[in-house]
């Protein structure tokens, strides 16, 4: 099992890689997708979604620490995206758009956000996770 330490590591040792990398979130209603976007190598985004998934399985053993938003999502890969989206902004705006089928009326709406800078977040809210806690 990782350490808060070993994962910011894991994450600092990514950032120059990740320099200008965004991790976008697109959401709506009934579902949430989650994309690297921006210059990385495969894998660069490999390694930092390994890492991901380290530090997500890591918050699902402090979800005392988490928002509800986030310690309810079973994925720890997306446990960690949705804890940068969360506990590690600000962020830009998200851009909200109407859906519609085939040109009829809107159904629905969707949303696109990004986190900029993913692995140097990572590793700052890595930082403050293992100042709160024993992991």
């Amino acid at each position: 099992m990782s350490s808060w330490g070993e994962v910011e590591r894991q994450f600092r040792a990514l950032e120059p890689a990740m320099e200008r990398t965004v991790l976008e979130r697109q959401w709506d209603e009934v579902s949430e997708e989650w994309r690297m976007a921006g210059v990385v190598e495969l894998a660069v985004a490999s390694r930092f979604r390994l890492a991901a998934e380290a530090a997500g399985a890591l918050l699902r053993d402090a979800a005392a620490i988490a928002p509800p938003e986030v310690a309810a999502e079973e994925n720890p890969q997306h446990r960690w995206f949705r804890a940068l989206w969360f506990m590690a902004g600000p962020h830009d705006p998200p851009v909200v758009g109407l859906m519609s089928l085939h040109g009829s009326a809107a159904s629905g709406t969707v949303s696109v956000g990004r986190v900029r800078r993913p692995a140097h977040l990572s590793a700052a809210l890595a930082l403050r996770l293992q100042a709160a806690g024993p992991l």
